[in-house]
């Protein structure tokens, strides 16, 4: 039975539990920071989706991505990525994919959404591989919390901007 990834994305979702950010690699100087969140689907945790989230601590406010993931369950290895966020990237995201529309094609700067309509592939009934395509976020978001409200929205999490905390530490003097 095919995995109804447009039924998960249109979905009304809650994070479940309480996630936190972590090291990606081990030891105690991990720049690298990653937040894995399960969600509620109509009242119960639906096995394999997740919220992602990856940031670095020496960059304050800005290359942060969130990622709407199916993880299946049958023992195949790749995840499926239905959605993500890139807010304040490095660098820009171009749009070359052949099936980018036309209005689309070109580098998109600043934050961005890759969102799932537009990255469906009808031939493979599945997402491109790595959401190749992706479009501006205007206005963009001006803080952390901005973004939690877009990620509540655009990935219908209604719960996202009270439980997914900062990745970075609170000023003590600021």
């Amino acid at each position: 039975m095919a995995t109804p990834f447009k039924m998960l994305v249109e979905s009304d979702k809650l994070i479940a539990g309480t996630p936190n950010w972590k090291g990606q690699h081990k030891g105690s100087n991990d720049d690298q920071q990653r937040l894995v969140a399960s969600l509620r689907v109509g009242g119960r945790v639906l096995q394999g989706l997740e919220l992602v989230g990856r940031a670095r601590l020496g960059i304050r406010n800005a290359y942060v991505s969130f990622s709407l993931i199916y993880l299946s369950t049958d023992n195949r290895r790749d995840s499926v990525r239905l959605g993500r966020i890139d807010w304040r990237p490095l660098t820009a995201h171009f749009n070359d994919h052949p099936n980018t529309p036309t209005a689309l094609v070109g580098d998109v700067f600043g934050s961005h959404h890759h969102a799932f309509d537009l990255n469906w592939s009808s031939k493979n009934s599945a997402p491109l591989k790595a959401l190749p395509i992706a479009e501006e976020i205007s206005p963009d978001y001006q803080s952390y919390t901005e973004l939690l409200d877009g990620v509540a929205v655009l990935f219908r999490i209604e719960n996202a901007t009270s439980l997914l905390p900062s990745p970075w530490p609170e000023d003590l003097f600021g």
